[in-house]
């Protein structure tokens, strides 16, 4: 199914409950805590300067994120 694609797809490249530096960012980090199978997104709890907090993305915003963290309004302005 799509769901199954996609979550292999994502621990692929990342464990569940391992925490990674963003690419872009080293100053944010993230980790995978489990998947969405209803929304087909994986929910990711973000460690920043302003705290934490679970956002959900399906895998463009996923790559985006990680890439392109700016585009989000993450903490409410970092």
């Amino acid at each position: 199914t799509e769901f199954l694609e996609f979550r292999k797809k994502i621990l692929s490249k990342y464990d569940i409950g391992k925490v990674y530096e963003l690419p872009k960012d080293k100053s944010l980090r993230f980790k995978i805590k489990n998947f969405d199978k209803d929304n087909i997104q994986v929910v990711v709890e973000l460690f920043g300067p302003k705290g934490v907090i679970t956002r959900k993305f399906n895998e463009e915003q996923l790559n985006n994120f990680l890439y392109q963290p700016e585009l989000f309004d993450l903490f409410g302005g970092v």
